[in-house]
């Protein structure tokens, strides 16, 4: 009777084993299905307007050592769509990273859409965001904080530079009024590294993207010449 009552429980625990065995190979293969879809949309969505498609492209994480970059681990650039608007070179992607430990049930995975332009050559850095929204700038170490002349503009946006005399060509009183009444400047802006980037809190969706790059083309366009000789 325990020898019978043993098997039985032996194949029960071999045939629940078994189950999820089976289990996260359908998981694996539903997850494998979902990206090849969506890597099928995305391409058929970047083809048809003559941009490029890439599924991952493990480069682009080393953009930036700032937010949304160099955060956390685990980081990967996934989505990816180049292509050209109005003569300008753009990218955009979906950004993922993750905090914490799997093993102590603590890790956490956060995912951007980030859109950047180049800029000209520059060492000058410059974030922007809408006062209130985290947007990374906590981890912007070394930035000072700075106050323009209107009021109003201070209550609306949070900026961080490393340098006073850029971040004023930038943010001239043209600049600024449109800030103030433009919706676009909702999504935060960064001159980085020779690079101009916005991003929010979600995967890539292909309606945002041209929008976004439009958004970016304005604001560099809007920058004086004068300011990228200045240094």
């Amino acid at each position: 009777m325990g020898a019978l009552l043993s098997v039985l429980i032996f194949g029960a625990l071999a045939v629940g084993f078994g189950g999820l065995v089976l289990l996260g190979v359908w998981l694996f293969k539903a997850v494998q299905r979902n990206r090849q879809r969506r890597s099928a949309w995305l391409w058929s969505f970047a083809s048809g307007r003559g941009w490029s498609f890439a599924e991952n492209e493990p480069g682009l994480v080393r953009l930036s050592a700032h937010a949304p970059f160099g955060l956390g681990h685990s980081r990967s650039a996934t989505d990816v769509i180049r292509g050209v608007i109005d003569g300008v070179p753009f990218v955009s992607f979906t950004y993922m990273y993750r905090t914490g430990d799997s093993s102590e049930n603590s890790e956490v995975t956060y995912t951007a859409m980030v859109t950047f332009v180049r800029t000209p050559p520059s060492p000058n850095m410059l974030v922007v965001t809408p006062e209130g929204a985290l947007s990374g700038l906590k981890e912007a170490m070394g930035l000072g904080d700075l106050k323009l002349e209107s009021e109003d503009f201070n209550r609306r946006f949070h900026i961080r530079t490393n340098n006073n005399r850029f971040a004023y060509d930038v943010l001239n009183p043209g600049t600024m009024h449109r800030m103030l009444t433009d919706r676009r400047f909702q999504l935060p802006m960064r001159f980085d590294n020779s690079n101009l980037f916005t991003w929010r809190w979600e995967a890539l969706r292909p309606e945002w993207v041209e929008p976004h790059v439009r958004y970016l083309i304005d604001i560099l366009r809007a920058v004086p010449e004068y300011a990228w000789e200045r240094r």
